[in-house]
């Protein structure tokens, strides 16, 4: 229930997060389906190749956790370092899953999508409204919505919203190599 609440507060912040990611995954697979020629499956290959010795649970997890890195500290830029992290990481996911789409079946790509992505997707999301979150409140506060720049709810939010995006990260990253890793075998034995 508190994670419901924490959500509910923050409702607006996660909004703005998913739809710059959204838009910068609109653009790439729409840049890849209309002025590429062949598919990139460079990412596609290295992610989904059956028996993927390199890709560990630690190094995806300093991976994704690089990237939920950018998001947060995007507050000291107001936030726009935030909104370049967020639309980037956007084009990266839709050109993986544009590629995916092109490389494999539509039920392979599913499979080997679904299973992390439920997870490291709204992790990035959440991550970006916590990226959002101070530069939010300092706005309200300059334009004398609120009396106080930053009160212990709000940074208790902010705590809360990067502890659960960082979960959600080791959590997509154990199941991208103990699972996803199992289903390409299984699907290209």
């Amino acid at each position: 229930m508190a994670m419901l609440s924490l959500a509910g507060r923050n409702k607006s912040l996660i909004l703005a997060s998913f739809g710059t990611f959204l838009l910068g995954t609109i653009v790439a697979i729409f840049s890849l389906y209309h002025f590429s020629d062949t598919p990139n499956t460079t990412y596609t290959n290295e992610m989904f190749t059956p028996g993927n010795d390199h890709l560990t649970t630690i190094i995806l997890i300093q991976r994704n956790g690089l990237v939920l890195l950018y998001l947060l500290f995007g507050s000291l830029f107001l936030g726009s370092i935030t909104v370049l992290n967020l639309f980037t990481n956007g084009m990266i996911f839709g050109a993986a899953t544009a590629s995916a789409f092109q490389y494999y079946s539509i039920t392979k790509a599913l499979a080997l999508i679904i299973p992390h992505a439920i997870f490291e997707l709204p992790a990035i999301w959440i991550a970006g409204a916590a990226g959002f979150k101070i530069p939010c409140e300092l706005i309200r506060y300059i334009t004398n919505k609120k009396e106080y720049f930053l009160n212990r709810n709000e940074i208790k939010d902010f705590l809360l919203l990067t502890g659960t995006a960082f979960a959600l990260v080791i959590i997509a990253a154990f199941i991208e190599v103990n699972v996803t890793q199992k289903i390409a075998e299984i699907l290209f034995a």
